[in-house]
């Protein structure tokens, strides 16, 4: 839509655009994880190792299945960095 000037400004999650879009972060957004310890004993901070050891979910306000945590998670740490 910027492309083709049906819009002025856009507000967007996505992290991406293409070279005729210039892009800025206007706000950073965190995780949290909440497990119980009753179920799960894991240390504080919670450990990437841990985090992954363990089923989770994500809870979402965007219709999406996976996230950028997940896609990173995936990478040998040398390359997160």
């Amino acid at each position: 839509m910027l492309e083709e000037e049906t819009v002025d400004i856009a507000i967007s999650l996505d992290t991406e655009s293409s070279a005729e879009v210039t892009s800025e972060t206007v706000r950073q957004m965190g995780f949290r994880t909440l497990w119980s310890p009753n179920q799960i004993q894991a240390g504080i901070p919670l450990s990437i190792d841990d985090f992954i050891e363990h089923e989770h979910l994500m809870v979402s306000y965007r219709n999406t299945t996976q996230s950028n945590l997940d896609k990173r998670l995936r990478l040998p740490v040398y390359l997160n960095d």
